[in-house]
C-alpha cells in the first residue's frame, strides 16, 4: 500500500504543473485561432499554413535531443564511474602508480562528453535557425 501511495505521489509531481501549463497554453492557442479566423480568415488560414511544418520539426527536433541527452547522461555515468573507482582503491592505485593512466583514460572520457556537448550545441543551434527562418518565412508569405 505505501508503494501505491508514493507512485501516486511522485505521478501528481510530475503531472501537476505539467497539465496546467499545458492547458493554458492549448486555450492560448485555440482562442488566439478562433479570433484571427473570426476578424481575417484569408490572412490567418495563410499565416496557418506553415503550422504542420513546424509541428514537425519541433518533434524531430525534441526527438534527437533527448537522444542526445540519454547519450551525453551514459558518458557522465562512465566518465564518473571511472573517478568513483579510483578513488575507492586509491590506495592501490598509489602503490602501482597508475596516476597517470588512470587520469589520462578520464580525460579521453571528459573529452568524449564534450564532443557529444558539442555536437547537441550545434544541432539545436542549428534547429532553432531553421525554426526562425520558418517564422520569419511565415511573416513574408503573410505580408506579401
Amino acid at each position: 500500500m505505501m508503494y501505491l501511495i508514493r507512485n501516486t505521489q511522485r505521478i501528481r509531481e510530475g503531472i501537476g504543473e505539467h497539465f496546467g501549463i499545458s492547458l493554458a497554453l492549448f486555450s492560448i492557442f485555440t482562442f488566439s485561432m478562433i479570433n484571427a479566423f473570426y476578424h481575417g480568415w484569408k490572412l490567418a488560414l495563410v499565416s496557418s499554413a506553415s503550422i504542420p511544418v513546424m509541428i514537425i520539426i519541433s518533434s524531430i527536433v525534441t526527438y534527437v535531443e533527448a537522444r542526445q541527452v540519454v547519450e551525453q547522461q551514459v558518458a557522465y555515468s562512465h566518465a564518473g564511474g571511472l573517478a568513483e573507482e579510483v578513488l575507492l582503491n586509491i590506495r592501490t592505485v598509489m602503490v602501482y602508480g597508475c596516476q597517470e593512466k588512470e587520469f589520462h583514460e578520464y580525460c579521453r572520457r571528459i573529452d568524449e562528453i564534450q564532443g557529444k556537448v558539442y555536437c547537441r550545441l550545434v544541432y539545436f543551434s542549428l534547429a532553432s535557425g531553421v525554426m526562425w527562418l520558418l517564422t520569419y518565412a511565415n511573416y513574408a508569405l503573410s505580408f506579401w
